[in-house]
């Protein structure tokens, strides 16, 4: 019964009767022990000062607060509250009954006394109730700002939850007490006081960390195996305090996120503004965040193109929601559509074409091998044939790491497009300024291997990597997409920008932290297998052609790889390699010509391997 009443919230009108009831009594019994004078002799008479009270207490406000949060405003906004009840007491009196009430201070001091008394033990009961919980948490805040006392009155309620004391970075803070717990800095003691108390999770109370210092908090408490999570926000806390319900867990892009990325917002803007834009793969991961950025810019019109019709469909929806007038045309087509794809050219008389569309998945364009060349180079050279005939000002390719020095039929592929993009940059009738853009994996893309690991933590494991040494760069999508138009406004024609990746991830690593954020162990909750590398794949990826050198450009996670000269027959092995591809099926005799047009492409983990034990001149 005891734990009953004290496990919920008292209702509004329950506390109002409550101090109305206690304020009789102590009204009643100060007229029959003390010598203040008897104002009146009937039932109405005690009840006029209780009253008074509670009605000024509720102006005031004091039954909005919760009795398990209690604090010094809510004892400030009790003791106005009875001053001015005690000082509207006395006005009554003196007017209406000639009679001073002489101890009216006494009386103040019972009330105020007994009122903050009582709200003190409910809260103390409440927090002690809920302490005797079989599954507890206990955790600590890191931040002993505001937010972070105001979290842990979010929790004394809590039936799951227990709060042993703050982190802070702060050294007037550090070792002392602060609402009831003590304030730590990172170190040893903190560490055996983790161990001590089996601490499970920290709370992130404070909204001014750097990435670098997230992710430097990341990796110090993952060592410990705690979970780290952070406040919902702002928006979502009721009544000034947060919803404990809707705390998450810190994402691993966040983590690897840099933060504020600088770009050039007036050079963009100068590009971008008032022109006819397309893009491709328009509703994929880089593509739909390509529009989400250059809409900012304010074109005159985007057109989108892509074949996928639901992904399409969502991204307009999303569109429609945002408030702009830029005109927006979608194609639910291919980009290897001749006629399509000459149409979208000639109706819209494109300035600036971001070249997003591709099939990406490694071990799918292993095993066919005709799809990449009939989607990413045909489809590819499509658009750089008419981005070139309709003097296109711009012309924007997104390439990928697996284009250097290709180990598989996808990197090959994208390759092989870098290559007949920079074979029409010699031609000196060409108006239009082709521009490479390369980077590496972007996390939480579809398919990628962030959901990935997601939905196989979720399912209760095991998370399959392919080598226990395998690493990856990693790079956002809105840092990636935010590069590729900065690249765009400063390109000039011919570059191959390279985008700084960051240190590389090793994978095994990026499970374990995705595990440990979800509250769960290695090897106890969710297992590890390794299932070997796949057909195509590497250990690690480059970004770099052995014969590129790197120049520095005015934004320091963009570089320009020197201007590659390309031998003039090269075009026309790229046109009877398509040709190839539409007429045949035969998978090695495609990949044959792909090697000799791509000499560095030596197949790793694939049966393609045998064509580089053979003369790559003859077919």
């Amino acid at each position: 019964m005891f734990k009953l009443i004290f496990k919920n919230n008292f209702p509004f009108g329950f506390k109002l009767l409550l101090d109305f009831f206690f304020i009789v009594i102590i009204f009643y019994l100060m007229n029959q022990k003390i010598d203040l004078p008897i104002l009146y002799s009937n039932l109405i008479g005690h009840l006029i000062f209780p009253a008074i009270s509670v009605i000024t207490l509720y102006i005031l406000k004091v039954y909005n607060s919760m009795y398990r949060y209690f604090n010094i405003n809510d004892i400030l906004r009790l003791i106005i509250g009875i001053i001015l009840s005690s000082l509207g007491f006395f006005i009554y009196a003196h007017n209406f009954e000639k009679t001073l009430v002489i101890n009216q201070l006494l009386l103040f001091f019972f009330l105020v006394s007994f009122l903050i008394s009582y709200r003190i033990l409910i809260k103390v009961l409440f927090s002690k109730v809920n302490e005797t919980s079989k599954h507890l948490n206990n955790i600590l805040i890191f931040g002993a700002g505001n937010s972070g006392i105001i979290t842990k009155r979010a929790f004394y309620n809590s039936s799951e939850f227990k709060i042993l004391g703050f982190i802070d970075d702060d050294k007037f803070k550090i070792g002392k007490t602060l609402d009831g717990v003590t304030v730590f800095k990172l170190g040893n003691k903190l560490d055996k006081f983790i161990v001590d108390n089996n601490v499970s999770k920290v709370i992130i109370s404070t909204k001014r960390l750097s990435s670098n210092r997230q992710g430097f908090l990341f990796k110090y408490f993952q060592n410990l195996n705690i979970q780290i999570l952070k406040l919902p926000p702002v928006e979502s806390w009721i009544n000034g305090v947060p919803n404990i319900s809707r705390l998450k867990s810190i994402k691993i892009v966040d983590l690897l996120s840099r933060g504020l990325i600088k770009i050039d917002n007036k050079k963009n803007k100068l590009l971008y503004n008032g022109k006819s834009i397309l893009v491709t793969g328009a509703a994929g991961s880089i593509g739909s965040e390509i529009l989400r950025q250059i809409i900012k810019f304010k074109p005159a019109k985007i057109i989108l193109l892509d074949n996928s019709e639901t992904p399409m469909f969502h991204i307009k929806k999303e569109l429609d929601l945002i408030s702009h007038k830029i005109k927006i045309v979608y194609y639910v087509d291919s980009i290897c559509d001749k006629k399509v794809v000459n149409e979208i050219f000639s109706l819209h008389k494109i300035d600036i074409v971001f070249h997003a569309a591709a099939y990406k998945h490694v071990n799918m364009m292993e095993a066919n091998p005709r799809a990449a060349i009939t989607n990413n180079v045909y489809g590819t050279k499509l658009l750089i044939d008419f981005s070139f005939k309709y003097n296109v000002d711009k012309f924007v390719l997104i390439s990928s790491d697996k284009a250097v020095n290709p180990t598989n039929v996808m990197g090959a592929s994208k390759r092989i497009c870098e290559l007949y993009l920079a074979s029409k940059i010699t031609n000196l009738k060409n108006k239009t300024k082709f521009i490479t853009t390369r980077f590496g994996n972007v996390l939480a893309s579809n398919g990628s291997v962030v959901p990935i690991f997601e939905a196989q933590i979720e399912s209760g494991g095991p998370i399959t990597i392919t080598h226990p040494d395998i690493v990856r760069y990693f790079m956002t999508i809105t840092e990636a997409s935010q590069l590729v138009l900065e690249a765009g406004a400063m390109g000039k024609g011919g570059e191959v920008f390279i985008f700084d990746m960051g240190e590389p991830v090793k994978i095994v690593d990026l499970a374990t932290n995705m595990v440990t954020q979800k509250g769960l162990k290695i090897g106890k909750d969710i297992n590890i297998e390794y299932i070997g590398l796949r057909p195509g794949e590497k250990l690690y990826e480059e970004l770099l052609i052995d014969s590129e050198n790197l120049l520095k450009t005015y934004n320091d996670l963009i570089y320009i790889s020197k201007k590659q000269v390309v031998d003039k027959g090269l075009s026309d092995l790229i046109d009877d390699l398509i040709d190839l591809a539409f007429k045949n099926c035969d998978h090695f005799l495609i990949v044959s010509l792909m090697k000799k047009i791509v000499p560095e492409y030596i197949s790793n983990h694939s049966e393609f391997q045998i064509l580089d034990n053979n003369d790559k001149n003859t077919l």
